[in-house]
């Protein structure tokens, strides 16, 4: 009776091995916003939504500056403990990170300002770069919401979408 149960599984498996395996997301790496003229707390938790909205997007495997930084200390860490074969090292420490965003949030007079690069870590070059602006700090999660979709070449939803108002 066990085996009829397992039976359905396995042809699944065999035959659709797609949903049986996690697709396999290009890595990006998200690098902390700088701070122009805001508070360096508005630099951070912007940088945070960066990587979650990123996330959501579900066309790459988002880390943050700080994933980064855990897992090379992690790996630096085995090592020093003796983990030292490849295929212990690869399982630690190979992140194959395929892009990088660096980036800042700031404010000139009245109005704020996110600039984002995007770069090809692979082939060494920069890809895309885009700025957004508004005038409010209530505006800054829209405004990077939209400001990652443009840089990663995705439609911006119309609830993201906004304009300057007049001055």
């Amino acid at each position: 009776m066990k085996g009829i149960q397992i039976l359905p599984i396995f042809i699944l498996v065999v035959l659709f091995p797609s949903f049986s395996a996690s697709k396999d997301l290009p890595k990006i790496a998200v690098w902390d916003l700088e701070a122009r003229n805001t508070p360096a707390s508005h630099a951070k938790e912007l940088t945070s939504i960066l990587v979650s909205e990123i996330a959501q997007t579900r066309k790459f495997e988002a880390f943050s500056q700080e994933n980064v930084r855990t897992l090379a200390g992690f790996t630096a860490e085995r090592m020093m403990l003796g983990c030292t074969d490849s295929k212990c090292l690869t399982a630690l420490g190979q992140m194959d990170i395929a892009k990088l965003i660096s980036g800042s949030v700031g404010k000139i007079g009245n109005v704020y300002s996110i600039s984002l690069n995007l770069f090809d870590t692979q082939n060494a070059k920069a890809e895309n770069a885009v700025s957004e602006f508004c005038r409010t700090e209530e505006e800054l999660i829209l405004m990077v919401q939209r400001a990652v979709r443009k840089l990663l070449g995705l439609p911006v939803e119309a609830q993201a979408a906004f304009t300057l108002p007049p001055p």
